[in-house]
C-alpha cells in the first residue's frame, strides 16, 4: 500500500517537471562522477586506456559483463511488483576516489543507492584506512529539495524540504476537523460492519471510516512485543526497499539492516527515511503475521481472480481452467510501513483509485485529506502538472483539507479518490494495503484518467501506477463476469434480481473495455497504455463479443417496456421512505377507476349524501416506514347485485348449466368470480389424498386445466349364487294390448 504510493508515483517524477536541473547528481555538484555518456568517457574511445577501466573489476562499459549487467537490472524491473525510483542510476555510472582519483562503477563499491548524493568527497576501501571516511555535505539550503548545493541557498522554499516541515509543526494543529459527511468514527469493527451496511455498503462507500478498536474487523495483526527488528529479521537484512528521503523528497533503494540502523540512531539525524512500499504478500512468515480485514478479502478484485490457496474459490477456478499465473498478480494489498519522526509525504491520490486500509500498529499518523469532489480532483491534476514546488496543495483548496489524527491501534479506510497528505509526528510502524473493488469502480476509472493525463503531460512511466490496471479488469471480465452472467442466462433468471451490483459493474466495465479496445485498434496494436502482462487483441475481440451477446440476452429478455418502471419504483422506494410512485400519470383510467374519489352518482344517492360513509380503519400502536396501502371494499354496486342474483342458481330453469358471459364477470368482479373459484371440500382419509387435493386447489386457482384422475376400481366381491326360482310363465298378449298401452288407453 503506500502512505503514498500514488505520491511516489506523481510526485517523485514531478520533481523533474518542476525544477529546470535534474534530481540526479551532476557535474556542479559531484565532480568525481561521471556516466558513459560523457564525450571524453563515450563508448569506442580509446577502450584500452587504464582510466576507462574500473579499478575493481578492470572492465569497461563496452564489456560484457556490464551488458549482462545491464541485461539483468532492466529483467529485474520487469518483475518489480511497485515501482521503482526512477533514479536508479545505471551500474554503468561511474564515482571517482577523491584520494586516489581511481574510477569505479557504482556496482562496484560499498555504496547503496541513497548514499550517491551525500557526499561531498568519497572515498575508496583502499583509502579510507589512510585519509578517513568519506566526507558528507553541509546543509547550505535546508529550504531546498538539493539542500547540498550552495547556488540555491537563496531560491524560494519548497513544499516538503526541512524548513517547510519545522514550519508545518507550528501551525498543522490549526486545520480543521471533519464533519459527519466526511469521516464516520466508529468503536469498533462490529459498529463499522452495521454503520457500512447502513449506508448502502461498498456500492455506496463515499466517507472515510476511522475504527478506534480493530476488534471485530476480522483482521490479523502480530502480538504486541512485534517490532522493526522483526521485520529486518524475517525479511532479510540486505533485502532492499524503496525508502523516500524526506528533505529530498525521492525515493532511492536501501537495505532494510541500514534503514533499522538509522531508525535506532539515537543521536541527532541529519536526515530523515521512511519506506512506504515494503510489499511482502511472497514472504509466507509475514504473509500469515499480518492480513487486510475480511471484507477488504471479500471485495477486492485482486482477491476475486487469485483467491486464497486453501479457499473453495481457488479450486473452482482451478479446475475450469480460469486461474492465472501468480506472477501476474498486483502485489499491492499487503505493506508494511516505517516512517521517522516529523517525515511528511506531499498530496497524492493512492494509484487506479485504489481504496486503503491503514492500521498504526506503533506510533501515530495525522492525515490530512480532501474529498474527490470534480473541483478538487481538477485542482489536483492542475498541481500535479504544475512547474511549481512552492505551492502547497491545501492552500488552492481553501477549507476544503481536513485534519484526522489516527493513534496506535487505530485504523483508517479511505475509499477512493480521496486526497490526502501524511505528516508522522513519531516513529512509527505501520501495516496497511491497497485494493480495488466494484463498489467504487466509477471513482477508480475516474482517478485512472487523470493519471493518464498526468502521465502525458510529465512523460512518466506507467510502471509507477498500480500494476496491471487494465490487464486486470480484462481479465475480472472474462474469468467472473461472463460465466456468471452466462450462468444466469441460462437459468432463466433476471441478473438484476440475482445482483444488482454485479450487473452494473458488468455493463460499465464492458463499456471501458470497449473504449480501450477501440484506443489499441486506432493507435495499432501494442501502443497502448504499457502493462507488465497484457492480453492479446484477438482475446480482447473475443471477450467483448462474448459479453455483448449475453448483456443484450439479458436486456431482450427481463427490460420490457413496464417492467423496468415497476423495478425502478420498486428500487426508489427501497431507499426513500417518502417516495409514492404516482401511478395516475402513467394510467390515468385505472387510477381513475380505483380512486376512492370516483363514485358513480348512483352510489352517492344510495348512501344519502355527497360524502363516502366513515370507513373504520384498525388503529396500530406503531406505523411502519415506506408506503402504506389501503385497499377499501365498497361493496357491489345494484347493477353487480341484480347480476349476481340472476346468476346465483346453478341452472336455468330447463335444467341447463350456465355459463357466465366475459362482459358479466368484468361487471360483477370478484363478487361473481368468488363463486366460480370457490372449491368444494371432499372429505379425505389419508395424506396421499391431502397432497392430491392440494395439488387440485392449486391448479383451479392458477387457472390450470385439472386433469382428472379416476379413482382405482375397488374390486368387487364375488357375490353368492342365487337360488333360480321358477319364473311365471309369460302372459301372453295380443296386439290390441299393446297398441292400448302404446296410446295409455
Amino acid at each position: 500500500m503506500n502512505e503514498e504510493q500514488g505520491k511516489e508515483c506523481l510526485g517523485v517524477v514531478k520533481l523533474e517537471v518542476r525544477n529546470d536541473e535534474s534530481i540526479h547528481v551532476t557535474d556542479d555538484v559531484k565532480p568525481f562522477v561521471k556516466k558513459e555518456e560523457d564525450e571524453e568517457y563515450e563508448e569506442g574511445s580509446d577502450s584500452g586506456s587504464e582510466d576507462e577501466r574500473c579499478k575493481k573489476c578492470g572492465n569497461n562499459s563496452s564489456d560484457d559483463k556490464i551488458k549482462a549487467e545491464k541485461h539483468e537490472q532492466k529483467k529485474a524491473k520487469l518483475l518489480m511488483s511497485k515501482k521503482k525510483s526512477h533514479l536508479n542510476l545505471p551500474i554503468s555510472d561511474w564515482i571517482s576516489c577523491e584520494n586516489c582519483q581511481d574510477w569505479y562503477h557504482f556496482a562496484c563499491t560499498s555504496l547503496e543507492q541513497w548514499e550517491y548524493h551525500i557526499y561531498e568527497h568519497w572515498h575508496c576501501d583502499t583509502c579510507t584506512p589512510l585519509v578517513g571516511p568519506s566526507k558528507r555535505f553541509e546543509k547550505h539550503a535546508p529550504q531546498r529539495y538539493r539542500w547540498y548545493n550552495v547556488d540555491e541557498k537563496d531560491k524560494p522554499m519548497e513544499v516538503g524540504s526541512e524548513t517547510w516541515i519545522n514550519q508545518l509543526r507550528t501551525w498543522e494543529c490549526n486545520l480543521p476537523a471533519p464533519t459527519d459527511h466526511e469521516v464516520c468514527i466508529v468503536e469498533n469493527g462490529h459498529d463499522f460492519k452495521t454503520k457500512f451496511h447502513e449506508l448502502g455498503g461498498p456500492y455506496k462507500w463515499s466517507k472515510v471510516f476511522l475504527v478506534k478498536n480493530p476488534e471485530g474487523l476480522d483482521m490479523k495483526m502480530p502480538g504486541p512485543d512485534f517490532d522493526l527488528e522483526d521485520v529486518v529479521n524475517i525479511m532479510s537484512p540486505d533485502y532492499e526497499v524503496d525508502t523516500i528521503d524526506v528533505f529530498n523528497q525521492n525515493t532511492y533503494s536501501m537495505k532494510l539492516s541500514t534503514f533499522l540502523e538509522k531508525f535506532r540512531d539515537k543521536s541527532p539525524r541529519f536526515l530523515l527515511y521512511n519506506f512506504l512500499s515494503l510489499e511482502f504478500s511472497d514472504n509466507e512468515t509475514m504473509k500469515n503475521l499480518a492480513k487486510p480485514p475480511k471484507y477488504v478479502q471479500d471485495i477486492s478484485i485482486v482477491g476475486k481472480l487469485w483467491p486464497d490457496t486453501s479457499s473453495e474459490a481457488y479450486n473452482e477456478l482451478l479446475s475450469s481452467g480460469l486461474f492465472l499465473p501468480e506472477d501476474n498478480r498486483p502485489k499491492v494489498e499487503q505493506f508494511c510501513l516505517a516512517g521517522m519522526a516529523h517525515s511528511y509525504t506531499d498530496f497524492h491520490v493512492d494509484f487506479g483509485g485504489s481504496s486503503v486500509y491503514y492500521h498504526i500498529f506503533k506510533g501515530q499518523k495525522i492525515f490530512y485529506i480532501a474529498e474527490p469532489t470534480e473541483a478538487n480532483l481538477a485542482a489536483y491534476e492542475a498541481h500535479e502538472t504544475s512547474h511549481s514546488s512552492s505551492e502547497w496543495f491545501g492552500d488552492k483548496i481553501k477549507g476544503q483539507v481536513k485534519r484526522v489524527v489516527i493513534n496506535q491501534g487505530e485504523t483508517l479506510l479511505i475509499p477512493a479518490g480521496w486526497i490526502h497528505a501524511v505528516y508522522t509526528p513519531v516513529d512509527s510502524l505501520v501495516f496497511g494495503g491497497n485494493f480495488l473493488h466494484l463498489g467504487n469502480l466509477k471513482m477508480q476509472m475516474r482517478i485512472y484518467r487523470l493519471e493518464s493525463s498526468v502521465r502525458t503531460a510529465i512523460n512518466s512511466a506507467s510502471k509507477f501506477y498500480f500494476p496491471n490496471f487494465e490487464y486486470l479488469h480484462w481479465m475480472y471480465m472474462k474469468n467472473i463476469l461472463i460465466p456468471k452472467i452466462k450462468e444466469t442466462v441460462e437459468e432463466g433468471s433476471d441478473m438484476r434480481e440475482v445482483d444488482a451490483g454485479l450487473w452494473n459493474a458488468a455493463q460499465y466495465i464492458s463499456k471501458k473495455l470497449n473504449e480501450w479496445y477501440k484506443r489499441e485498434l486506432q493507435e495499432g496494436e501494442g501502443t497502448a497504455e504499457k502493462q507488465e502482462v497484457d492480453v492479446s487483441l484477438e482475446e480482447k475481440g473475443k471477450t467483448l463479443r462474448t459479453i455483448e451477446r449475453l448483456i443484450y440476452a439479458q436486456v431482450k429478455k427481463f427490460e420490457r417496456p413496464g417492467k423496468a418502471t415497476k423495478r425502478a419504483c420498486h428500487e426508489a422506494t427501497e431507499y426513500d421512505d417518502d417516495y409514492r410512485p404516482n401511478k395516475a400519470k402513467k394510467h390515468p383510467k385505472l387510477a381513475k377507476k380505483n380512486s376512492v374519489e370516483s363514485i358513480s352518482k348512483k352510489d352517492k344517492i344510495k348512501n344519502g349524501n355527497d360524502n363516502i360513509g366513515d370507513i373504520s380503519v384498525q388503529s396500530a400502536s406503531s406505523v411502519p416506514n415506506g408506503s402504506l396501502k389501503l385497499k377499501v371494499l365498497l361493496g357491489p354496486s345494484e347493477d353487480q347485485k341484480n347480476a349476481i342474483q340472476m346468476f346465483n342458481s346453478t341452472h336455468s330453469s330447463s335444467g341447463r348449466a350456465l355459463k357466465m358471459n366475459q362482459a358479466v364477470t368484468d361487471l360483477c368482479g370478484s363478487h361473481l368470480e368468488s363463486r366460480v373459484e370457490e372449491i368444494p371440500e371432499r372429505p379425505t382419509k389419508s395424506f396421499a389424498e391431502l397432497n392430491k387435493e392440494l395439488e387440485r386447489c392449486e391448479a383451479i386457482h392458477s387457472g390450470e386445466k385439472v386433469k382428472k384422475v379416476k379413482p382405482p376400481k375397488v374390486p368387487k366381491e364375488p357375490k353368492e349364487p342365487k337360488e333360480k326360482k321358477d319364473k311365471p310363465a309369460k302372459k301372453a298378449t295380443t296386439v290390441r294390448d299393446r297398441l292400448s298401452k302404446k296410446l295409455k288407453l
